[in-house]
């Protein structure tokens, strides 16, 4: 048995083996996000905008008529009506379709999963003194990540950690923290 092998073995969900095999990814992620200041026009811009993009990058990766994807849509939908309420004009996405389809419940946990540090990020933002910022709070204030979030753990637990089926999940769980995170780092740079 490889040592791999051995660390499955010891996993005992297939959330547990997300939890440990995304860990650097995510948290690189989370560093990034923490930087900015989202009740600050610009910063709050950044959020907004390398988000709607990276919205529509999964989205592109994803089958078109799966639920996941018609609130994927409709989340991102909500980024650029607040990109627009905050700047007064249209969002140029930036977004580059990912190069392999990814998994729905990979994308899901990262998506679902995202609404406990939208919680943190909503208190910074209120606390903006800037009308704009405030007045495009639509996305913050949409919880259709929290409710999906038992759905994602319920099917998570429905799969064995150690299929093949679990080492595409875990792929595109990363893949998308990949994206989200190039984004804010292609932002950054440019």
């Amino acid at each position: 048995m490889s040592r791999e092998q051995r660390a499955l073995s010891v996993t005992a969900t297939l959330r547990d083996r997300l939890k440990k095999d995304t860990d650097d990814v995510h948290r690189r992620l989370d560093d990034a996000v923490s930087e900015l200041d989202l009740s600050q026009p610009e910063q709050y811009r950044l959020f907004l905008a390398t988000n709607a993009d990276a919205y529509g990058a999964v989205l592109s990766a994803l089958p078109r008529k799966s639920a996941l994807a018609t609130q994927i849509a409709g989340l991102r939908s909500l980024m650029l009506t607040d990109l627009h309420a905050l700047t007064g004009e249209h969002h140029r996405s930036a977004h580059k379709s990912p190069a392999q389809t990814a998994h729905p419940l990979g994308v899901q946990y990262v998506l679902a999963g995202s609404h406990f540090g939208k919680r943190v990020l909503t208190k910074r933002w209120s606390k903006s003194a800037d009308p704009r910022v405030l007045a495009a709070g639509s996305f913050l204030h949409n919880d259709v990540l929290g409710a999906l979030w038992p759905l994602t753990l319920s099917a998570l637990e429905k799969i064995n950690p150690q299929d093949d089926e679990a080492n595409v999940i875990v792929r595109s769980a990363a893949s998308t923290f990949d994206i989200f995170y190039a984004g804010l780092r292609d932002y950054h740079r440019g």
